[in-house]
């Protein structure tokens, strides 16, 4: 696996750019919910993964909220094309080998520092934001048992919307959630089901009240 190699300086220049491709193609980012950052545990954000916007809007609402230290699981394959990407935090996963144990358990080691964050994408893949249901694919399990410190479990919705304007708006949904050991993954993936729902629900009654006026 490719681990990560953090760096202050281009994460934050990562961050810029990331930061400014979204003023550039975004003409409205809708912020929902609000976490109040511990900084006696580390973070743990599970998202939907729809897009390749994904990473770049929790990575800079984590950059003006919540100050941690963003890491992100990659697809290999990719992260070996773009390996400048490991400075930002990123790091790889291979799934279907031997390694993908290596990045499960190095995921659940940088939770063991209250200062990182940990983003995964459980899907395992990109997905249409109009699925109706979240699949979770093995491997966050043993994330969560082999967890080597306390942490704050986040759910992280993002939707899109255009209406009759030439850039679209995003929406972006966060909420804190109790974890416990001996809370199944199923159950867990039931959870942000029901988030996912509502958060869909809600979005499209905000979106009915913008087109009303």
């Amino acid at each position: 696996m490719i681990r990560a190699q953090y760096h202050p300086f281009w994460h934050g220049l990562l961050n810029w750019y990331g930061r400014r491709e979204i003023h550039r193609h975004f003409r409205q980012v809708d912020e929902r919910g609000r976490i109040h950052p511990d900084p006696n545990r580390s973070m743990l954000v599970l998202g939907n993964h729809f897009s390749w916007w994904d990473g770049f809007f929790i990575s800079d609402r984590n950059h003006r909220r919540w100050h941690k230290r963003f890491h992100v699981m990659m697809l290999e394959e990719e992260l070996a094309r773009r390996k400048f990407l490991t400075k930002g935090g990123c790091y790889s996963v291979k799934k279907g080998s031997r390694d993908l144990i290596h990045s499960l358990n190095y995921s659940a080691e940088l939770l063991g520092n209250p200062e990182n964050l940990v983003l995964i994408f459980p899907q395992g893949r990109i997905q249409s934001q109009q699925i109706g249901q979240i699949e979770f694919e093995p491997g966050l399990g043993r994330i969560l048992e082999k967890a080597a410190g306390p942490f704050q479990l986040v759910f992280s919705v993002l939707l899109t919307d255009y209406l009759s304007e030439k850039k679209p708006m995003a929406r972006h949904f966060v909420k804190e959630v109790i974890w416990q050991k001996g809370l199944s993954v199923a159950d867990l993936q039931e959870n942000y089901r029901q988030f996912y729902r509502e958060c869909k629900k809600a979005h499209i009654e905000l979106v009915e009240k913008e087109v009303t006026g």
